[in-house]
């Protein structure tokens, strides 16, 4: 029995030890080059911001919203007739309460 919980001991202590001498060292610095990174300008004819754009194609945007009321048929009990019958009354919901098994 001894030897198992050794056994166990040294895998929980090696893979601990494993976790933590794998782990990244804190923060580190971006290796950039300075300059390396630049703006981009929008390409000829694009408009500045999205504003511009949406202000132009403000009159092409469309909503169209309806409200309706369905009306679902209520299905029949598929046990009705079997053992579990009682147990599932009506879709939807839970049983009629019986006697606890």
């Amino acid at each position: 029995m001894r030897y198992a919980y050794a056994i166990t001991s040294a895998l929980l202590l090696g893979g601990a030890t494993a976790t933590l001498a794998l782990q990244p060292s804190g923060a580190q610095v971006a290796q950039n080059e300075p300059g390396a990174i630049q703006a981009v300008s929008p390409k000829p004819g694009a408009p500045m911001s999205f504003a511009d754009m949406v202000a132009r194609l403000q009159p092409a945007v469309v909503n169209i919203s309806t409200k309706q009321t369905i009306v679902q048929k209520q299905q029949a009990n598929p046990f009705a007739g079997t053992p579990f019958g009682d147990l599932f009354g009506g879709m939807g919901g839970g049983g009629q309460g019986g006697a606890p098994v």
